[in-house]
């Protein structure tokens, strides 16, 4: 197994089987594939990091952080797709699963090159996510678009 560490912006970054996962410098033993939080606008975010190679066990960790920042609501996803190499077919199917789809309201890929742009179009043609997702390569227009349905569904909710 390749392996090589340094610190980026005060965080850990190490490189295994040609991927580079961030790991906080206070928990070395956790296994963290991408930064993911709940920002406060309530959209959660995956953001992964460059060179990244997209495993089931990664989507199954960042599954688990999604699960505990949704509760029992459906919430918006903003994936940063734009430094991803390669994502595996037992990755595209469970991201496109109904596990995820139970915790999702939408959800937007960023993608960038043509690399992450064709991982991005295979994702949506090929594994069909059971929640409504676009590509976009701006990230204001991806926000706007998660949040129209959050603005509409409270409008509705109100008449």
């Amino acid at each position: 197994m390749d392996s090589a560490r340094r610190v980026v912006q005060g965080v850990a970054v190490v490189r295994r089987r040609g991927a580079w996962y961030l790991k906080a410098m206070l928990n070395e033993g956790a296994h963290e594939p991408a930064q993911v939080f709940l920002d406060p606008r309530g959209i959660f975010r995956i953001i992964h990091p460059p060179g990244a190679r997209v495993e089931l066990d990664d989507v199954l960790w960042i599954r688990a952080r999604h699960q505990q920042a949704a509760g029992s609501r459906k919430i918006p996803v903003l994936v940063d797709a734009r430094q991803v190499r390669a994502m595996s077919l037992a990755a595209r199917r469970a991201a496109a699963g109904v596990e995820i789809a139970r915790i999702t309201s939408r959800c937007v890929v960023l993608v960038g090159g043509p690399v992450s742009a064709l991982i991005g179009n295979f994702f949506m043609q090929v594994a069909r996510p059971a929640y409504p997702t676009r590509l976009f390569t701006d990230v204001e227009a991806a926000e706007a678009w998660l949040l129209e349905s959050a603005q509409t569904t409270v409008t509705s909710a109100q008449a």
